[in-house]
């Protein structure tokens, strides 16, 4: 396991989101819980999705009920937090944030070896 911890945008008023509120009505703040550990999930993932295939291994890998599980992506898809194609499910919100987070990452390395090539005196090729 990656010690790497990642950092992704999230809204601090997400909790009062009309979506997120049909959510919490029917599973309150448990629902909420698991919500937010799926989103964390597909954020890891290589692609920022998750398979549908695997729920039970999200379910055993992370103790909490298959049943609650499954419902939750359900109302999640149904609430167009999520989308599916009913083979992997995810985040369209979470795809653009991962994609700016791993944009600013990568501006971050090249400006950290031209920084370093420049102190030593070397050329160095960029990833562009």
């Amino acid at each position: 396991m990656s010690k790497e911890a990642y950092y992704f945008s999230h809204d601090a008023n997400a909790r009062n989101d009309e979506k997120i509120l049909m959510l919490r009505v029917e599973y309150g703040w448990e629902g909420y819980g698991v919500y937010c550990a799926l989103l964390e999930m597909m954020f890891e993932s290589s692609d920022t999705k998750l398979s549908h295939e695997k729920i039970t291994g999200i379910s055993l890998g992370n103790n909490i009920d298959i049943t609650l599980l499954k419902g939750v992506i359900n109302r999640c898809i149904s609430e167009r937090l999520f989308v599916s194609d009913n083979e992997k499910f995810w985040s369209e919100s979470l795809i653009k944030r991962k994609d700016k987070y791993l944009e600013v990452k990568r501006k971050k390395s090249e400006a950290g070896k031209k920084g370093m090539a420049k102190r030593w005196n070397k050329t160095i090729v960029t990833g562009k």
